[in-house]
């Protein structure tokens, strides 16, 4: 029972751990710039550009955006915009414009690109008398009142260098879904590891006052980097004392995203080597772990982003038309509760011995029916199972586990696929070193195949 106690503890540990948003200049690197007024993220059907060190947007939204009347004259190609008893007017291609009745010189003027005609928005917002801040940090143009200190908010987070446009075209349009909360893109091209990330989004989140929703990342571990978690663990015998008996086990180092969810923490103690061991018994790295918000990951690269979403929109019309999505499980048992210590454990497999039978309780179909019949948890279930051979399931279920049932319901619609069975099975036994009252070195920890 104490090795699989240590089992379920590790397994439980690292779950917890694991388990746990615009510049883009013409012809450059993809990127992006944030364009706030008066604490509001605005949203456009073309991105943000770059023009002579000048940010130009979609005319209409950011004049709109300033509380200002628009008109748009299609035979000069002129823009006017009015603000109670200011006027601003740009023609396109023109390199000089009127502010307030004086005509003023343009760094560049107004043009057009992807069918948009886009303005420069330091010019439009001072000439309606509306003050402009540039934040580097985040790559944010503040317009008006920073009164997004005070609203709640979410980090969408990309690497510019290892996006398509098409890529960054496709998070915008998924971004711009959230529209009764502000997102906040952040670009960390060029940044090399985790901590670096960290550091990005920590000084942005001490400027805000709102509450941080959530952390969305895209692309892989390559491409935003992740933290390195170790899965060194300190355990203890049952009923020993904790002084005397215990052991470290495990040296490999998990990618996790975990630790972005709390971004309180200094990074020079992420910087050291983070593990349960280290954070809980040496207590030689100090750092709160608690999960402040949620932290998911889409895990693909350049070219993949795009692609994905198309499939997504498809998905989600899908699912709008279909209504539920029914749960098929396919369950193949082979082990429940397996004896750990006992020598009638050792020749379990042995298809000679009848004790190998009773142990056979991990048909997840049973589990399913359960929920849905009994506890009523699920509506539109389908089951199949292992029917060959002496190790079968044990519920009644439409067909066997097989290649040609899975494709049969995978070519039915949207389902929830459920799969059960161990696969190969291995059973080892722990040593473990006693240490005694003067708390000599930790030896190394072993294990033993067992046949």
């Amino acid at each position: 029972m104490f090795l699989k106690s240590i089992k379920l503890f590790a397994i439980t540990l690292v779950t917890i751990m694991l388990t746990c948003v615009y510049q883009m200049p013409v012809n450059a690197e993809v990127n992006v710039i944030n364009v706030v007024v008066n604490g509001k993220h605005l949203s456009f059907d073309v991105n943000p550009q770059v023009i002579n060190g000048h940010t130009f947007v979609p005319l209409r939204a950011i004049f709109e955006a300033l509380g200002a009347e628009v008109n748009w004259d299609t035979s000069t190609q002129t823009v006017t915009g009015t603000k109670e008893d200011k006027t601003v007017v740009l023609q396109i291609n023109n390199e000089t414009a009127i502010a307030n009745g004086k005509t003023v010189k343009l760094d560049a003027p107004a043009t057009v690109f992807e069918g948009r005609t886009l303005v420069p928005v330091r010019f439009i917002a001072e000439a309606l008398g509306i003050e402009v801040k540039w934040e580097a940090g985040t790559s944010t143009v503040i317009v008006g009142s920073n009164e997004l200190a005070d609203a709640d908010y979410y980090y969408f987070v990309y690497n510019g260098d290892k996006v398509s446009n098409d890529d960054l075209n496709a998070i915008k349009e998924y971004v711009n879904k959230f529209n009764k909360t502000n997102i906040i893109l952040v670009d960390v091209g060029g940044i090399k590891d985790a901590i670096g990330v960290y550091s990005k989004l920590k000084v942005d989140f001490a400027s805000h006052k709102g509450k941080l929703q959530g952390v969305q990342i895209f692309g892989t571990s390559e491409d935003v980097p992740a933290f390195n978690y170790s899965s060194k663990m300190s355990f203890v015998q049952p009923n020993r004392d904790l002084s005397k008996f215990d052991r470290v086990s495990g040296e490999d180092i998990i990618l996790t995203d975990y630790f972005y969810s709390n971004l309180k923490n200094s990074e020079s103690e992420l910087r050291k080597e983070v593990s349960a061991y280290s954070i809980f018994d040496e207590k030689s790295v100090k750092i709160d772990i608690t999960p402040l918000w949620k932290v998911a990951r889409l895990p693909l690269s350049r070219g993949e982003i795009s692609s994905y979403f198309v499939k997504f929109d498809e998905y989600t019309n899908q699912l709008s038309k279909q209504g539920t999505v029914p749960v098929v499980s396919f369950s193949s048992p082979t082990f429940g509760d397996v004896p750990q210590w006992s020598d009638e454990a050792l020749d379990f497999r042995s298809l000679q011995n009848e004790n190998r039978l009773k142990y056979q309780k991990d048909d997840y179909g049973y589990v399913v029916e359960r929920l849905g019949k009994e506890f009523k948890f699920i509506k539109n279930y389908r089951l199949y199972g292992n029917q060959k051979g002496d190790i079968k399931v044990g519920t009644n279920v439409l067909g066997d586990y097989s290649a040609a049932n899975i494709t049969k319901e995978n070519g039915t619609g949207i389902v929830d696929f459920v799969f059960n069975g161990y696969g190969e099975f291995k059973r080892t036994v722990a040593k473990v070193t006693e240490r005694g009252q003067d708390k000599a070195p930790l030896e190394s920890f072993s294990q033993e195949e067992v046949s």
